[in-house]
């Protein structure tokens, strides 16, 4: 069994939503997947992965959202999304949003 929360973002432009998935007894992650509402492009899909969705924060440009890898939730990292220029940071890592899947696969 699995819960969807949907928040909308940059004035209704894009919708996070987290999918909660239980990975073990009551164990949850909440996962985030990011859609374009424009063009209904799946712009970030983590849905497939471990990495739980601590908290999030919209900005102007879009959102910094705080991620902990399952199961000890010890490995975090802090990704801020631009929308408008279609890049992430982690750190002083600039990528594009589209690669954040790859990118996290070095912090696994």
């Amino acid at each position: 069994m699995s819960k969807t929360e949907v928040y909308l973002l940059n004035n209704n432009r894009f919708t996070l939503s987290t999918i909660s998935q239980e990975m073990r007894m009551s164990h949850w992650v909440d996962t985030p997947v990011i859609t374009n509402n424009q063009t209904q492009e799946i712009i970030l899909d983590l849905s497939n992965t471990s990495w739980h969705l601590l908290k999030w924060k919209e900005t102007a440009f879009g959102t910094v959202m705080t991620l902990a890898k399952y199961p000890n939730l010890k490995n975090v990292q802090k990704i801020d999304c631009n929308f408008k220029k279609m890049v992430a940071h982690i750190g002083t890592l600039k990528f594009p949003i589209m690669k954040l899947t790859e990118v996290l696969e070095r912090y696994e």
